[in-house]
């Protein structure tokens, strides 16, 4: 069994901004309505392209089930940059071979 913390998402780090690739379906991330192709461009209103977007994901993004993350997200159909905030969960899966994350329900 394989474990993380998180909002559910995996993603690519660009230079100004974290783009959400996929999102685990029932996890914060989908439930706030981010989609494939948005990009993450603050968390906890340090901007993105400021910092090493892997000092971000590490030090920022990264925390404890239940707790907080702030994000200023730039969604990709529109362009308009919105603010949430969001609550960590631990997200856990079978195995690499079995059902994935990102499988909807």
């Amino acid at each position: 069994k394989k474990a993380a913390t998180g909002i559910g998402t995996s993603i690519e780090l660009e230079k100004n901004g974290i783009k959400i690739i996929k999102l685990w379906q029932g996890f914060p991330a989908a439930e706030a309505g981010i989609q494939s192709g948005d990009k993450i461009i603050a968390v906890n209103g340090i901007l993105v392209s400021e910092r090493p977007a892997r000092e971000i994901l590490r030090y920022e993004l990264a925390g404890k089930a239940g707790t907080p993350v702030k994000l200023r997200i730039k969604k990709a159909e529109t362009g308009q940059e919105v603010e949430m905030e969001l609550f960590r969960r631990e997200l856990s899966w079978t195995s690499d071979k079995g059902p994935s994350p990102f499988d909807k329900e």
